[in-house]
């Protein structure tokens, strides 16, 4: 398994939230380097949180089960011996995932919200083509290359995570023009944001305005340049819902270690390194203590907002939580 792709995390602006994102540097070693540059941290504190939710419930919680396979030494080279561990992870952390928070497509959490990949009927997973015409599943906010394999998958993105070299033709020409390509006026989609709006306000019992939203986008100069296809979409897409949208390459990370570099030292190399990884987590505190926004939305430099969904607006993800992120299955 390659264990769970993290990207496209809906941020409620809450003491949860800020709680969460601010234990995930407890994690930071400088001695070793956590599985997947940190993102394992992520789903260490996901662990952590239902535990608690869990004991406080009078059931059995988290007892950091998965703990000890979090890091893999000194070197961090992507080796045999760190698929191996990366594997040891997954497998314990869906297994305690599972005990705390349910099956795949059935997780509940008071905090944590699972946006689903399919609907479940009669303990049958329905393809994208089964309910193409409900309009009842959400346009999915993470599709990574293990979700690009599915019938239909290309109608029901918002967002192309392009992890594998194989999906990197998805950035060329995938996207119609810009609503306002001019970027002169903001709220292209006021209107159909408003009705989408007056329907989930009254669901999520939410007596505010339209919510104060932030994409955020943790990049080099580099990476930027690389994606800016990719980038110029977020910004089209935040300006057209009247959006903030932020790249930033606030370096301000101590206490990690640096994988160990390949000999070609490649951009992949330096892209994945610790320090970067990490970097978001502690430069995001910055917009969640803000007072300036109701959602953050973290999505990674190569991701593309998909052309059919540049009218959906972010916060309807939200359903009741403080941190939203899409449901992925053990395999």
């Amino acid at each position: 398994s390659d264990g769970f792709f993290l990207n496209g995390i809906l941020f409620r602006v809450s003491d949860v939230a800020r709680d969460f994102v601010q234990k995930l540097l407890m994690h930071q070693n400088p001695d070793e380097i956590a599985l997947q540059n940190g993102q394992s941290a992520f789903l260490e504190t996901m662990l952590t949180s239902l535990g608690r939710e869990a004991d406080a419930k009078g059931q059995h919680g988290y007892r950091n089960t998965c703990y000890g396979s979090l890091y893999v030494g000194y070197k961090g080279k992507y080796d045999e011996f760190y698929a191996k561990q990366l594997a040891q992870y997954a497998e314990c952390f869906f297994s305690e995932l599972e005990r705390l928070a349910g099956p795949y497509g059935y997780r509940d959490s008071k905090h944590i919200g699972f946006l689903k990949t399919y609907l479940w009927r009669n303990n049958k997973a329905l393809t994208f083509a089964d309910v193409s015409n409900e309009g009842t599943l959400l346009p999915l906010p993470n599709c990574f290359h293990g979700l690009r394999v599915m019938p239909h998958w290309q109608d029901n993105c918002f967002a192309y995570f392009l992890n594998d070299p194989a999906s990197a033709h998805l950035s060329q020409g995938a996207q119609p023009s810009c609503p306002d390509t001019s970027f002169k006026f903001a709220n292209f989609y006021s209107g159909n944001d408003h009705l989408w709006f007056k329907n989930w306000s009254q669901q999520q019992h939410y007596k505010q305005n339209p919510p104060r939203v932030l994409i955020y986008t943790w990049c080099t100069e580099n990476s930027f340049e690389i994606f800016a296809n990719e980038a110029f979409w977020k910004a089209c897409y935040a300006h057209a819902h009247g959006y903030d949208v932020v790249f930033s390459d606030h370096l301000n990370v101590s206490g990690v270690k640096k994988p160990a570099a390949s000999a070609e030292g490649t951009f992949i190399d330096t892209w994945y390194s610790d320090d970067f990884m990490w970097a978001w987590n502690r430069d995001v505190q910055r917009y969640l203590f803000s007072g300036n926004y109701d959602y953050v939305f973290f999505v990674g430099a190569d991701v593309l907002f998909h052309k059919l969904y540049l009218d959906f607006p972010l916060w309807a993800y939200d359903t009741g939580h403080d941190i939203t992120i899409m449901d992925q299955d053990y395999v």
